[in-house]
């Protein structure tokens, strides 16, 4: 039998699949992997035991233990996660050693609860896929390893299967520990007792008490248990006599192997090899399972988490979970032309106060023209020397002297401007889009409701970096609804946009009404509709280096406001600050893409997501 390599992508070392099992046929890998049974049953078999696992249970398959599992007659999802033993053994060196039994035949035992709960969160992260989902579940299965190593690593037999071992005693769960893993990393050579009490400093009458009071049998009924299941794996290859699979695995005799593995798997070493050596898994006996999408697995991640009780799910508002999927070809009409160009209107205040910081912000929104507005209080020397630098800058550069009165809209300053201004350029011909670049005059550093992208002070508001990403979309709009808008970019055919938001009426009508602070801060941390969007791209095939950005109700200058509780005593010091705090979470990655591919953008409350495909 042909060792089962476990891929993984280059940033991501576990390997995370929900999905109908059918059949998954005797197989072993290096890997650990935990079973989680989401819904329904599944018939599970690992060594000789068989297991009949129902919904929210889980199973732990180590290193080289051979396993298959088939679904009965009731229909089942669940979630396989395969953990890279090779990276995660630089912090657990354990690993390859590892005996970890999850499996309890007892009811509610807390600690078998609580990493229920640990794993459910680490596929809660995996499938929604939010910023920087990598880091946190490396870190999720981190935290998952360090309890499996404190309460998982020993078991004990029952009558018919191997069980979690359960003990409130931590001395005795550690030289238990010992003993187990001492065992499997020799069980090749002739260990004795008087080994066992070197090992753990014990009188040996005393190891064989504890070892047949808490495993349940023998330390020489032990010792054979654990060659048997070793030899199991060298038995599914039909070209090793048994003879020197016996050797191999410590026996002193094909007799003594016999008799041994009779008594565990109920039939001798020949008919075992004779009935499962057609089954195993193999090219012409495949594994059968069916993915489930998106949107259904994290219906069932969350009914799992609503039923354990975690406090990953909210009680505290309703949510409601609305499924997009659209299937988008490259090649494929555009609905229309997107061309957005941005004239920002500048002031000589707005150079007195940024500096050279000015010319950074324009450089970095794309700008080619722009508004220069002169007060009749402005020096007409300094006004021809700024002039002057911005069109040396190679700038075109138009005179206005246009008085500035805005309304005090407080929505314009939050993340509901950025809905607002998608859907006032994406579905209008209003491609070209004049703004004010800052906040004018003296004052405290509070909101004031004007639609400019910087504050008084330079600090990045949400309309900033709305009109940024709208100066990027240039090119064939491809799909478009009112959640999504997927552009094959003009200046690279080898480069693809998808924009896609979250939010609703409410939060939209918060530029055009009169609200305050207070009041735009809890309709947006009000808004708590879930949404899943799924393109299924078909692209020229090739490596693709992927970016995504996200902006949420936190990471933007308004929400830096409402944690200073609007103070009006924030200092300009703060405001630099301010540009890091509100600056997109961000991640890169490469795939290779040959098929189709599956771009899922996941939203839990309101949203932005800007995701950038650049063929290499």
């Amino acid at each position: 039998m042909r060792l089962e390599k476990c891929n993984y992508e280059s940033d991501l070392p576990i390997s995370i699949q929900i999905c109908n099992m059918e059949n998954y046929p005797p197989h072993y890998h290096q890997d650990i992997e935990i079973i989680y049974v989401l819904e329904g049953e599944l018939q599970f078999r690992n060594g000789p035991f068989d297991y009949l696992l129902v919904e929210g249970d889980v199973f732990t398959n180590n290193r080289c233990e051979v396993h298959s599992m088939h679904a009965t007659d009731k229909p089942n999802k669940i979630a396989m996660i395969k953990i890279s033993s090779s990276f995660f053994t630089r912090y657990y060196p354990n690993i390859p050693t590892s005996t970890y039994m999850f499996y309890s035949d007892k009811e509610k035992v807390f600690e078998q609860e609580h990493l229920k709960d640990m794993i459910l969160n680490l596929l809660d992260t995996h499938v929604k896929k939010t910023t920087n989902y990598k880091s946190k579940c490396i870190d999720a299965t981190r935290n998952i390893i360090e309890y499996l190593n404190e309460k998982f690593n020993v078991f004990g037999f029952t009558k018919d299967q191997l069980c979690k071992f359960e003990s409130n005693n931590p001395v005795l769960i550690r030289r238990l520990h010992d003993i187990i893993h001492y065992t499997y990393a020799n069980h090749t050579t002739n260990i004795s007792l008087d080994d066992l009490a070197e090992l753990t400093h014990l009188n040996s009458y005393y190891i064989s008490h504890i070892v047949k009071q808490t495993i349940g049998i023998s330390f020489t009924q032990f010792l054979y248990f654990v060659r048997v299941e070793w030899s199991e794996v060298n038995l599914l290859n039909p070209r090793i006599k048994v003879s020197t699979i016996a050797k191999r695995v410590g026996f002193s005799s094909t007799a003594y192997y016999r008799q041994y593995f009779q008594y565990w798997y109920k039939c001798t070493p020949e008919e075992y090899r004779a009935k499962y050596v057609p089954l195993i898994k193999s090219e012409k006996n495949p594994e059968v399972y069916t993915l489930c999408e998106t949107a259904e697995s994290i219906e069932v991640v969350n009914k799992m988490l609503g039923n354990s009780g975690s406090n990953t799910m909210s009680n505290i508002h309703p949510r409601y979970i609305i499924n997009k999927s659209f299937d988008v070809t490259c090649s494929q009409p555009a609905i229309r032309k997107l061309s957005h160009t941005l004239i920002p209107v500048v002031t000589l205040e707005d150079y007195h106060i940024l500096k050279g910081t000015l010319f950074s912000y324009l450089t970095d929104l794309g700008v080619t023209d722009i508004l220069l507005n002169c007060d009749e209080h402005d020096n007409p020397f300094e006004i021809n020397l700024f002039h002057n630098l911005l069109i040396q800058l190679g700038l075109k550069v138009t005179l206005t002297n246009d008085s500035v009165e805005h309304t005090q809209i407080y929505g314009l300053d939050s993340l509901a401007v950025m809905f607002k201004t998608f859907n006032q350029h994406l579905y209008g011909d209003n491609d070209v889009i004049v703004a004010h670049l800052r906040e004018q005059g003296p004052g405290p550093n509070t909101p004031i409701g004007a639609p400019t992208l910087l504050s008084r002070s330079g600090a990045r508001k949400p309309m900033y970096y709305a009109l940024k990403i709208l100066t990027t979309m240039n090119g064939d709009l491809l799909s478009q609804d009112e959640n999504h808008a997927f552009v094959r970019a003009d200046y690279n055919n080898d480069i693809f946009v998808l924009l896609t938001y979250n939010y609703d009426e409410s939060l939209e009508h918060l530029c055009t009404s009169s609200n305050t602070p207070y009041e735009v801060k809890s309709t947006i941390s009000d808004f708590k509709t879930e949404i899943i969007i799924d393109l299924t791209l078909t692209l020229p095939k090739g490596k693709y280096f992927i970016q995504k950005f996200s902006f949420d109700e936190f990471n933007n200058y308004f929400n830096c406001l409402a944690n200073m509780n609007f103070s009006d005593d924030i200092p300009n010091e703060s405001f630099p600050a301010f540009n890091n705090l509100a600056a997109p979470h961000s991640e890169l990655y490469e795939t290779q893409i040959d098929n189709a591919f599956v771009l899922s953008n996941y939203f839990s409350g309101a949203g932005v997501q800007l995701n950038t495909l650049q063929r290499l």
